[in-house]
């Protein structure tokens, strides 16, 4: 599983024994241990927010219940991808808006204000 920083991440840990206190380690990394009651079912879940200061790679998630023992599942901490601007070759501030309305003006015809805009790869 992939997973950004900053990105929620939920573990579920399944046949724990109901009632028994299960904690939530994660290595590595600078989270606190989190500790918790398993439920009636034998389930336990824990959800956290990944470090927005996480490094890129592999990490590791144990549940560990008193008695029931450990279990482990890891995930990987991918690098948010790049933000990359493209131009299109000017501005969009409306600063050449008094030109195309005084040449439209001028030619006795409606004007159309064409202006160029700057995006974000992914956005609109």
């Amino acid at each position: 599983m992939n997973i950004n920083p900053g990105e929620t991440q939920v573990v579920t840990g399944y046949n724990y024994n109901r009632g028994e206190q299960a904690c939530l380690t994660v290595v590595p990394g600078s989270l606190s241990p989190n500790c918790t009651i398993v439920g009636e079912d034998g389930t336990v879940t824990f959800s956290f927010t990944v470090p927005t200061d996480s490094a890129p790679g592999s990490y590791t998630v144990t549940v560990t219940g008193k008695v029931s023992g450990a279990q482990s599942a890891s995930y990987n901490v991918t690098a948010p991808p790049a933000q990359v601007v493209v131009k299109t070759g000017g501005n969009a501030d409306g600063s050449m808006m008094p030109y195309g309305l005084l040449m439209a003006l001028s030619m006795g015809t409606a004007g159309v204000w064409i202006g160029t805009r700057q995006y974000k790869v992914g956005e609109r």
